[in-house]
């Protein structure tokens, strides 16, 4: 993660107050607070904290302190129906501190540091410099021997998303909030297009190729209309391009790193990363590519998609409605399969982290306390638990008509229910390719290609959670001159030469060698690789 001065600056200060204040937290490691006395007393010795989702419960509820952020409009009023009714599944009495989002960071920072923490708390960001300091010292429950004995924490939260949330010493000291691994933003391109012109759906980029000047001669536009990304750190769009060269997914921390023989290496170094900057000119030189692409917005490449006038754009297939709806209004003829996810281009296609911040449990509370609560989580995860806040109460948050379930959101917004998400998550595989309100081919359809991605192998950013103090200071820096050199290479300002002499320059470049030295020490510590 890269920081501004100021906030680099805050966090150090934090982290510092955080390792002064850790004797009082370790010290209460060694008893139970209040809540995990009462816990403990109540015979959790043959039920380690939790009833059958029927709540037929053998033991007393197990107390429970919660605290993490507010995201919709209002909280939950305090013992409201939802909460009990998760209480009464679980056999838990939960006390939630919730906290507005937008100042969740800061009150999280401030509570961190105090040392006075509940049982369960959200950590918004596993790799802030608090959070790696206070794992360092032992503040919080390495749950990488435990989580497997419970089902729904294998089966409902993905491989990638345990892999990537382990610190420095592999451990995984939270439970990853699931989001979908699968199902990344990659290219789509209009079919509809492709068929006019008698082409298949590329996979490859020399097909690829093919497909946009072939639209482009049909239809007289810019197939490709792709933008640098806004930060300048990056080619935006085309970097999926790269991406295809390369089969290296994009760190927005650190840049373009490939793992092959369980080694990282930069793009830079790699001999396809040359062939796709001759590959993106070429776009440039047919007219493919936009000639504004150095400076035009991300906004305005999206709604020149959405106005009819491009082929090819990045995006979630799940976000497809996005476009539909307006394209549809000037090609009436126009299908949802029409916007069509490529599988893979060069047999590459990204892969997500999997998940959103961490939910963790304090070394101040008990091991047998810290199963209970495993136990609880993996509870709340079933669908009869999990439904409670997606749906609320049948006649009060949801009617049921023609055998759907209709929301009302008005009433769940208001009665905050959505804001369990934020405690435990239970997230649909293929919610990043599919939505229920899709056509039903269209459904199947996208189901299936991110099922082939999967198969065929995509690739996940494996920089995530790693820690590299040389790059953190200096990498930001060294991907702005790469972006800068492509893209005058791209524009005809600069020979291809230039950017041989810039890699040379940079194998021998002392802060280069140890940014890869440290994220391979630390890739090799958090893997146990030998």
């Amino acid at each position: 993660m890269i920081l501004g001065g100021q906030e680099m600056k805050k966090q150090l200060t934090i982290a510092i107050a955080s390792v002064a204040m850790l004797a009082s937290l370790l010290t209460a490691c060694g008893g139970n607070n209040d809540n995990n006395k009462a816990a403990e007393s109540a015979g959790t010795t043959t039920n380690t904290g939790s009833a059958p989702a029927s709540g037929a419960a053998s033991a007393k509820p197990l107390k429970v302190s919660v605290m993490t952020q507010q995201t919709a409009p209002m909280p939950p009023a305090a013992d409201n129906e939802i909460e009990k009714l998760i209480e009464k599944a679980t056999n838990t009495e939960l006390d939630v501190q919730w906290i507005p989002q937008n100042t969740y960071g800061d009150k999280l920072n401030i509570t961190l540091a105090a040392g006075d923490l509940p049982d369960l708390i959200f950590i918004n960001d596993p790799f802030s410099s608090v959070f790696r300091g206070l794992v360092d010292q032992g503040a919080f429950w390495d749950l990488s021997p435990y989580y497997k004995d419970y089902p729904n924490l294998t089966s409902g939260i993905s491989e990638t998303a345990w892999e990537l949330t382990k610190q420095a010493d592999g451990g995984n000291y939270g439970i990853p909030r699931p989001r979908p691994s699968e199902g990344a933003a990659f290219l789509n391109i209009r079919k509809d297009w492709l068929d006019e012109v008698g082409l298949a759906v590329p996979t490859t980029t020399d097909e690829l190729y093919a497909a946009l000047k072939a639209i482009k001669d049909k239809k007289g536009i810019t197939p490709f209309p792709a933008g640098v990304d806004a930060s300048g750190l990056n080619l935006g769009y085309l970097a999926t391009i790269e991406s295809a060269f390369t089969s290296a997914t994009w760190s927005p921390s650190y840049g373009g790193w490939k793992l092959a023989d369980g080694k990282l290496t930069n793009t830079a170094f790699l001999p396809e990363e040359r062939s796709a900057i001759e590959y993106l000119k070429k776009l440039f030189d047919e007219k493919l590519i936009s000639e504004d692409f150095a400076s035009i917005k991300t906004d305005a490449v999206n709604n020149l998609f959405k106005a009819d006038k491009s082929a090819l754009i990045v995006e979630k297939a799940g976000n497809m409605r996005n476009y539909f709806d307006e394209i549809v209004k000037l090609d009436t003829d126009f299908k949802e399969t029409d916007f069509y996810p490529m599988t893979t281009l060069n047999g590459f296609s990204p892969r997500d982290p999997g998940f959103n911040g961490l939910i963790s449990i304090p070394k101040s509370v008990s091991e047998e306390k810290m199963k209970g609560i495993l136990k609880m989580v993996d509870t709340w995860m079933n669908d009869d638990v999990f439904q409670y806040q997606q749906w609320g109460i049948e006649g009060v948050h949801y009617t049921v008509q023609d055998g759907k379930k209709v929301l009302d959101t008005e009433k769940a917004n208001q009665d905050g229910i959505s804001n369990y998400n934020q405690i435990v998550y239970v997230s649909d595989p293929y919610a990043s390719s599919s939505k229920d309100f899709f056509e039903p081919d269209t459904q199947t359809l996208y189901k299936q290609i991110q099922d082939e991605r999967e198969k065929a192998g995509s690739v996940p950013d494996y920089t995530v959670g790693l820690n590299s103090p040389t790059a953190n200071q200096n990498m930001t820096e060294i991907n702005k001159s790469m972006t800068d050199l492509k893209i005058k290479i791209i524009l005809g300002s600069a020979p291809i030469t230039a950017w041989d002499d810039y890699v040379n320059k940079l194998k021998s470049d002392a802060t280069m060698t140890k940014i890869t030295e440290e994220l391979n020490d630390a890739y090799q510590k958090r893997t146990g690789a030998n």
